[in-house]
């Protein structure tokens, strides 16, 4: 029979023992392999002749379709920036893990030809082209899994 101490011990161990495999299960499933980025490079090329318009943020939430596998964003803040082409900004991530782009042609008559390219930290991660009409191209990264 366990003397009331040892009892207190192998309780306190076991309790340890789960303590320590539940705080690796939380890591695992919490942490990424991704290192921070720190900056994003917009160019858009081509042709419009209309000016276009361009939203940036960094600060947004978003929701999968699980259907469809389409992701909805909702964006909290924005720039928003009318550009004519061609066009290239580099700008920091100051922290944040996500990136939503939208370059947007409103015209209902004018075709704008583009090519929109995202560059994360020197890593080319979009690059389409397009001939827009009142359309829009999106695209959206997380440094995480998502």
């Amino acid at each position: 029979m366990l003397r009331p101490n040892r009892l207190v011990r192998a309780g306190v161990g076991l309790f340890g023992l789960l303590a320590v495999v539940a705080a690796t299960a939380c890591d695992s499933v919490l942490r990424t392999d991704e290192k921070a980025v720190t900056s994003f490079l917009i160019e858009v090329t081509g042709t419009s002749p209309v000016p276009l318009s361009l939203v940036t943020s960094t600060n947004f939430g978003a929701q999968r379709n699980t259907e469809t596998n389409q992701v909805s964003v909702f964006p909290v803040t924005a720039d928003t920036t009318t550009l004519t082409l061609p066009y290239s900004r580099t700008l920091p991530f100051n922290g944040a893990d996500r990136l939503f782009v939208r370059l947007h042609n409103r015209s209902l008559s004018e075709t704008a030809s583009i090519r929109l390219r995202v560059i994360i930290d020197g890593r080319e991660r979009f690059n389409q082209a397009a001939n827009m009409r009142d359309a829009f191209l999106d695209f959206t990264f997380f440094n995480f899994p998502f």
